[in-house]
């Protein structure tokens, strides 16, 4: 039975977030840590809307995610976030093609910020006001979602063209901690990617390297409409 990604949105009530992670903390932490057939988890704040949380799971199967879904624990947990959500939450469920194998273990996110010329030249100047901004930004860890609508029958196109440039940069960049590459089950033009990077800079390094535009240039003419990006800000990662 294949893997399952599930990749969720949660908006808060004003005011509410971090109220939200506290709840999320104290009653679903512990269980995605141990959870052996819970082999990926991404909590994340959003970094343009501080009223978003994304979450990007990854189970074995779909039964496991139902085991997840049916406990009681889970059911519980369900009943008291509502009081904190403004509207429900937004649920898309998907079967990976590719995940980054990261042992299952959890990680820490606070590593060392990698020195692209961006960072080096920022990192000279006065460290105040928006200087201070920018090098604080790129010390941070990063979680990145995309989800690409495809020209009919065109995903396995894509697929390949991502194959051909990504897969491998993806593979062996040690900066890119985790990386889910899936196709939503229930719509067959829709790709779907969640990644995490040890800092911004690190994945600014890669947004502007040759390789990779060259790789969005190809994909763009199989695509129906311009790619959704999400960036947010890691807060626990399994």
């Amino acid at each position: 039975m294949p893997q399952l990604a599930v990749f969720v949105t949660l908006k808060s009530k004003p005011g509410k977030r971090e109220a939200l992670m506290a709840l999320w903390q104290e009653r679903v932490r512990n269980h995605a840590a141990e959870n052996p057939l819970e082999t990926s988890y991404v909590y994340a704040f959003d970094m343009h809307d501080d009223t978003i949380v994304t979450v990007t799971e990854v189970f074995e199967s779909l039964d496991a995610f139902h085991q997840n879904a049916r406990a009681k624990w889970f059911k519980d947990y369900m009943g008291e976030v509502t009081q904190l959500l403004d509207g429900e939450p937004t649920y898309h469920m998907a079967i990976p093609q590719w995940t980054k194998p990261n042992g299952g273990t959890s990680r820490s996110t606070n590593a060392l910020p990698s020195q692209s010329a961006m960072a080096k030249f920022v990192n000279l100047l006065p460290a105040a006001g928006p200087i201070k901004k920018a090098q604080d930004y790129l010390k941070l860890p990063i979680a990145i979602s995309v989800c690409f609508k495809t020209q009919p029958g065109k995903r396995d196109a894509v697929k390949s063209i991502w194959e051909q440039h990504v897969r491998q940069r993806a593979s062996e960049n040690s900066s890119e901690t985790d990386y889910v590459y899936a196709f939503d089950m229930h719509d067959d033009t829709t790709i779907r990617i969640a990644e995490v990077f040890e800092t911004a800079d690190a994945f600014h390094q890669i947004a502007h390297a040759k390789w990779f535009k060259s790789y969005m240039k190809e994909v763009t003419a199989l695509l129906d409409g311009k790619p959704e990006y999400r960036m947010a800000t890691p807060q626990w990662i399994k």
